[in-house]
């Protein structure tokens, strides 16, 4: 009985205490303002007429 639990029951306790919303969930970084400003630089490139991304 108590092979069963620590095989079953502990792995399925620890999933879902890593799967509760609010808990280890790290607020999303920060993008670097260079970053942005390339970002935004892409956009406007696509926007353009002809504009054409090699992606």
């Amino acid at each position: 009985m108590a092979v069963i639990y620590f095989a079953v029951v502990v792995p399925v306790q620890k999933l879902q205490s890593l799967r509760r919303p609010g808990r280890g969930v790290d607020e999303p970084e920060a993008v670097p303002e260079d970053i942005a400003l390339l970002r935004e630089i892409r956009d406007a490139l696509a926007t353009r007429p002809g504009g054409t991304t090699l992606l």
